[in-house]
């Protein structure tokens, strides 16, 4: 569980700033009937619309639901699974997520949708995972984060990916494309881990003033 402070700012011929405060929340479950098998629920952004009293508009938040599943392939082969208590672990993800965007998609869209691609289009495929960074709009990506899974304290990571050229100007991002290499910070007895990221690839439906987004991720890392 997480809050956050929220700014932002509208200018026509008048220009005023608004601020609110959401709340993010999520759930991780480990499935007990298959090893390497995770299901996570989070729900972001949930808090009152910022609101600019001059220029009479209310903005909800874009609160939003995702639903995801994560399978440790490696965790599914005896001969591959290494022991708890060794230095050395890898592991391979495959995961897939569905989001659904409770509000009207058009409500605050450029201050949160391409900024949440920044940390959560990359963010490893884990449901939990939160973080921040810089977005050029172009691809190239410069990020630090942290996460609450396998004991991990700090994630620093240069990535770089892109867009689709004919779609970079498209406010719904119909597809993306990409891959990334970073650096992890861990509890375990060897720091530093190696995390490599291939074949991001996001799909963006509009259904009746909402928006659905399908994301399939295969990951791969070690220490």
């Amino acid at each position: 569980m997480a809050g956050k402070f929220i700014a932002a700012r509208r200018s026509t011929t008048i220009a005023e700033s608004s601020t609110s405060l959401a709340l993010d929340a999520g759930l991780l479950y480990r499935a007990p009937f298959l090893p390497g098998l995770r299901l996570g629920l989070t729900v972001t952004n949930f808090g009152p619309a910022l609101g600019y009293s001059q220029l009479d508009i209310i903005e909800p938040l874009p609160l939003t639901l995702r639903m995801g599943a994560s399978l440790d392939a490696f965790a599914l082969i005896p001969a591959l699974q290494i022991p708890e208590d060794s230095p050395w672990r890898t592991h391979l993800y495959l995961n897939a997520d569905l989001e659904r965007e409770l509000t009207d998609p058009s409500s605050a869209e450029n201050l949160f949708w391409s900024r949440r691609a920044i940390y959560e289009f990359w963010r490893d495929g884990h449901p939990a995972t939160y973080g921040g960074g810089v977005n050029t709009y172009v691809g190239t990506e410069a990020q630090v984060g942290w996460r609450d899974l396998h004991g991990n304290l700090l994630r620093a990571a240069l990535r770089w990916g892109g867009r689709y050229p004919e779609l970079l100007h498209s406010a719904n991002y119909p597809e993306a494309w990409g891959f990334s290499v970073g650096i992890r910070v861990n509890q375990d007895t060897l720091p530093l881990q190696l995390q490599f990221d291939l074949a991001d690839v996001q799909s963006v439906e509009i259904v009746t003033g909402e928006r659905y987004s399908y994301t399939f991720t295969l990951s791969a890392g070690g220490n």
